[in-house]
């Protein structure tokens, strides 16, 4: 079985203001059932009571650092966005210039079909249009821009000319455009 079966997204279908409010509620009352044992346990002298408040306390505790992740996703949500403006708009000419060539180059199906397939390891000419069941000449077009642009390499055995991935940006290029089509795939058939 493919991996994607194995994937699934937690969905929940409470809205998160009304969520984040029982959870808040859940946590004041433990915090406040925590002190009235503890000092009711102290004055008292109930070691039952004292020992249960410290009991509630470790549930608040947990609580605490609960929120605490929850802070920290938002403000890591908050500031990646904030900062990745920020460097697109700090990124020269050149660069911007240099990855829409990248984008170019990688933007036809066959040369898609191509970087998957040398995903799996080098392949000579001939392999490849087995594989992809493309003419030769057609393979060779669209190795020779994936070529130009740096894309992927060429090793020369004798007569044989053997291709593999050379730059690691088209790679997570399309590990992120797969992981993509998984997902729109996985939320569109339901």
């Amino acid at each position: 079985m493919e991996r994607a079966y194995y994937k699934h997204q937690h969905v929940f279908h409470v809205p998160k203001k009304e969520a984040e409010g029982r959870v808040l509620l859940v946590f004041l009352l433990t915090l406040a059932l925590m002190f009235v044992e503890i000092a009711s346990g102290y004055i008292f002298g109930s070691v039952a009571l004292l020992a249960d408040g410290i009991h509630m306390g470790t549930h608040a505790l947990a609580f605490g650092i609960f929120f605490l992740y929850i802070a920290q996703i938002l403000l890591i949500k908050k500031y990646n966005n904030v900062n990745i403006y920020c460097r697109m708009e700090h990124l020269s000419e050149d660069i911007l210039e240099e990855w829409a060539e990248l984008l170019k180059a990688l933007a036809h199906p066959i040369r898609l079909r191509i970087l998957a397939t040398l995903i799996e390891g080098s392949q000579c000419v001939k392999n490849l249009t087995e594989l992809l069941k493309i003419s030769q000449p057609n393979v060779s077009q669209h190795l020779r821009i994936l070529r130009n642009k740096g894309i992927v390499g060429c090793k020369r055995d004798g007569s044989v000319v053997c291709y593999y991935i050379k730059d690691e940006r088209a790679l997570k290029i399309y590990e992120i455009l797969s992981k993509e089509v998984t997902r729109w795939q996985e939320t569109s058939s339901h």
